[in-house]
């Protein structure tokens, strides 16, 4: 998928469009599972992480079923899935979930 260079730029653009100072994304292929890592630059608390999951879902699905429509319309694969990991400064994870395309 990440070869074809297309969707490479498409996928580089989205993810220089998304990132902030506060926020670094790496993103790498897994079979058909684009995982996604982003890097939060500051330190979460226990309460902090229990507060922001729902958050972190809502957010995650929502861009899961963006970024699934660019790579099926741009290849024509399906069952695609995302995987979004979310590090606190200190790379402890603070959101973890691997999605599929709502329905």
């Amino acid at each position: 998928m990440a070869d074809n260079p297309e969707t490479k730029a498409q996928l580089e653009k989205q993810q220089e469009d998304s990132s902030n100072d506060a926020t670094t994304y790496d993103v790498e292929f897994e079979g058909n599972c684009m995982v996604i890592t982003g890097t939060i630059s500051i330190q979460y608390s226990e309460d902090d992480i229990a507060a922001t999951e729902k958050y972190f879902d809502s957010l995650s699905q929502q861009n899961a079923d963006l970024q699934i429509d660019l790579i099926e319309d741009s290849t024509g694969l399906t069952g695609l899935t995302v995987r979004y990991i979310f590090l606190d400064a200190e790379g402890n994870e603070v959101f973890s979930k691997e999605y599929s395309k709502s329905e």
